[in-house]
């Protein structure tokens, strides 16, 4: 793999391509396909074809990325009670990146083939809000955590759910171990019971999370959001209401922008650095409530260089 991105840094794209996929069937062969190894190589592959200029296979690895992160997520998305290791929260954020490629290689495929425009505005939208929710994954682990100490059906669910989760992170690495021996050295029908015994606790695993998302929607709503799509967020706004998203992908920032009426996908010609300056400036201009408390008001005061009039302002802290 490391060749591979040798060849990529070097412009030799024939070779790293050839290298990735060799790297892919590998991994596909010898990895769970939804194994974090899975997505990276075929995000190196996304990120490969998007320097090519080649927006529709860009587009189509980060897609299946994507959806290795998706397939992950729902896998493990209820944590152990023990605190989430740097390593843990790392992986939960490199899911961000395939979500990114996916966004900025959709955008370029789009203009060169308008036809596919709304269809995918609707794709990176739901990829915008994911990328968001993989950010939060270290929060949702804590949230889960804390519901598995305490008592009745909803935490009885969620140590299940958690017992499965950590079940088959146990099968992976059995599987990972097991097709690293030479086939001549492997117990016979050893894979074969793993595999049963996976299958068996991903159906147990689906079973519990449906009856989260059934007698408990609040805390399915949370733990394992589902992105909105833009009908959703349509039939939710009132007619003087607009939705606007930002998704800071690399050094370039998406908006979209929906109301009752339209929907509309831009790429800003400013950069990330600068809408970062400029977003807290309109919270301040506003949200009267953060000029309350004497460390906001110092911060809004700095950000936008004066201060409202005094009749609309409370200086002090909050009770």
């Amino acid at each position: 793999h490391q060749l591979a991105s040798n060849y990529h840094t070097q412009r030799r794209y024939l070779d790293a391509d050839a290298t990735y996929r060799r790297a892919l069937e590998v991994r596909l062969a010898t990895l769970p396909k939804h194994h974090p190894s899975v997505a990276l190589t075929l995000n190196n592959l996304a990120a490969l074809k998007y320097d090519e200029g080649n927006w529709l296979e860009a587009v189509e690895f980060a897609r299946r990325a994507g959806q290795v992160a998706i397939d992950r997520a729902r896998l493990t998305s209820a944590m152990t009670e023990k605190p989430m290791s740097g390593a843990a929260e790392a992986e939960l954020m490199r899911g961000t990146a395939e979500f990114n490629w996916l966004i900025r290689s959709a955008w370029r495929l789009a203009q060169q083939q308008p036809s596919t425009l709304r269809e995918l505005t609707e794709e990176t939208f739901a990829a915008a809000q994911r990328s968001a929710q993989t950010s939060a994954g270290s929060a949702v682990a804590q949230m889960a955590a804390r519901f598995a100490r305490g008592s009745g059906e909803l935490s009885s669910l969620v140590r299940e759910q958690q017992k499965i989760s950590a079940l088959l992170r146990e099968f992976d690495k059995r599987i990972v171990a097991l097709r690293s021996e030479a086939p001549d050295k492997r117990p016979e029908g050893l894979e074969a019971s793993i595999t049963r015994q996976t299958m068996d606790a991903e159906q147990r695993l689906t079973s519990v999370t449906s009856r989260l998302a059934k007698d408990f929607p609040e805390y399915a709503a949370v733990s394992a959001p589902e992105p909105l799509t833009m009908q959703m967020v349509q039939n939710y706004l009132r007619s003087d209401e607009a939705l606007v998203l930002f998704g800071f992908v690399g050094s370039e920032t998406h908006l979209w922008a929906i109301n009752t009426d339209a929907v509309r996908w831009v790429r800003l010609l400013v950069p990330t650095q600068k809408i970062e300056e400029i977003v807290p400036a309109l919270r301040c201009g506003l949200d009267q409530s953060l000029w309350n408390g004497m460390e906001s008001f110092e911060r809004c005061k700095a950000t936008l260089g004066a201060v409202p009039s005094a009749e609309t302002v409370t200086v002090g802290d909050k009770d």
